[in-house]
């Protein structure tokens, strides 16, 4: 098969599944649909898919997973997939709770990654199926819908599971899709997109409003900003290439969740339709669409970090990490950059602790990368920051 038959069956297989996103279907009919369209797990970012792999216990029996899939790192994982109807989050007198049939397919991943932590158990299913299963392995679930669902305190819910337990809704799924088609296939759109991700924390206490980042070439057009509003609230805001302006408010997601969560916007085409997707620990907290904003904003693109072009000044924050790329980036791709913030960038390994390892932006304090910015955990820096012509790393100026 060669590329633009793939690019073909792929656009066909998204298109199929973008009509069975809010069909009443049973979970059978979803999983058959992967299984008879196995190239659509490359548009989730995954390069290979086994279908009902069985975990096979001596004392506790046979566990069959939906699938197990495998990232371009090469990192093996489940992936459970459910029904786009399937209810996640209600709201109990007293506090949030997961809706009956939810919380049995949480348990029944439980299940999967308990049998796999057995040493005995693990080396058999490696051999079977010829694959690694890493300590820690990553389980999705894919089920329910964006709509209506406070992302933030599943977020919150999940982190009692002590696993590295993820929810991906049906239609974050198709944006996925849709992303990593445009990207992959340029030909299709006029603009492949891009995708910021960033780990920050904004400092409770000395509260500016100020900037967190703003990224462009030119300052009238073609550049996008976060900025602190409020104690809680940051503004997202894009000038397209005619320098038409459209934001969005939302509440920071560590403010929210109570600890910092990494941070990933993805900007893309769809149908002559801007998609600009906010995602805070994998799950999509804003989905903005506009049919009038043309945005072309190849990464990496001068970055403006504590500052922008109104000179609006620092938001007050720590920043561990912040990173452009075009084209998006995929969901499995998402994942391993959230696994290595996970991993590197908290006070304690594994991402549930409450404080980062960063730079700290004072009111006055700004940087300037024509790159990537590359951060030195614990670095004191100078009032004013510029970046060096000659590599990519911050040098401090007074």
């Amino acid at each position: 098969m060669n590329s633009a038959q793939l690019c073909t069956l792929i656009e066909n297989g998204i298109e199929e599944f973008s009509g069975l996103v809010h069909a009443d279907e049973p979970e059978q009919k979803f999983q058959r649909f992967f299984e008879e369209n196995i190239t659509l797990f490359q548009a989730l970012g995954y390069s290979n898919a086994i279908p009902h792999p069985i975990i096979e216990s001596r004392t506790q029996g046979k566990y069959i997973p939906d699938f197990i899939v495998q990232r371009d790192d090469g990192l093996w994982q489940l992936l459970e997939l459910k029904r786009p109807n399937t209810k996640v989050l209600k709201n109990s007198a007293r506090r949030d709770a997961w809706y009956a049939e939810m919380q049995g397919y949480l348990s029944q991943c439980m299940d999967y990654i308990d049998q796999l932590r057995d040493q005995s158990v693990c080396a058999r299913f490696e051999r079977r199926y010829g694959v690694t299963m890493h300590q820690g392995f990553p389980a999705t679930i894919i089920a329910g819908q964006s709509e209506y669902l406070n992302q933030l305190q599943v977020t919150r819910m999940l982190d009692r599971f002590k696993a590295n337990l993820s929810l991906a809704t049906f239609d974050q799924a198709l944006v996925s899709m849709q992303a990593w088609y445009s990207g992959k296939y340029p030909q299709a759109e006029h603009w492949s997109g891009f995708t910021i991700a960033l780990l920050y924390q904004l400092d409770p206490f000395n509260i500016e409003n100020g900037c967190v980042f703003d990224v462009g070439w030119e300052k009238g057009r073609n550049r996008i900003s976060l900025r602190r509003k409020s104690e809680e609230v940051l503004e997202l805001r894009i000038l397209d290439n005619n320098g038409l302006s459209m934001s969005h408010d939302f509440i920071s997601p560590d403010r929210a969740v109570g600890r910092s969560v990494p941070l990933m916007i993805s900007a893309f085409p769809v149908n002559d339709i801007l998609r600009i997707v906010l995602e805070a620990d994998g799950l999509q907290i804003v989905d903005i669409r506009s049919s009038i904003m043309d945005v072309d904003l190849p990464m990496p693109s001068p970055s403006i970090l504590g500052n922008d072009f109104e000179e609006s000044g620092s938001a007050c924050f720590v920043n561990g990490m912040f990173m452009t790329r075009t084209p998006t980036l995929s969901m499995s791709e998402r994942e391993k950059l959230r696994g290595y913030m996970r991993e590197n960038l908290y006070n304690y390994r594994g991402g549930r602790d409450k404080t980062i390892k960063g730079v700290r932006f004072s009111p006055s304090q700004f940087m300037y990368s024509e790159g990537h910015p590359y951060f030195d955990p614990g670095q004191k820096l100078s009032t004013n920051m510029v970046q060096r012509n000659d590599d990519c790393r911050p040098t401090a100026c007074s």
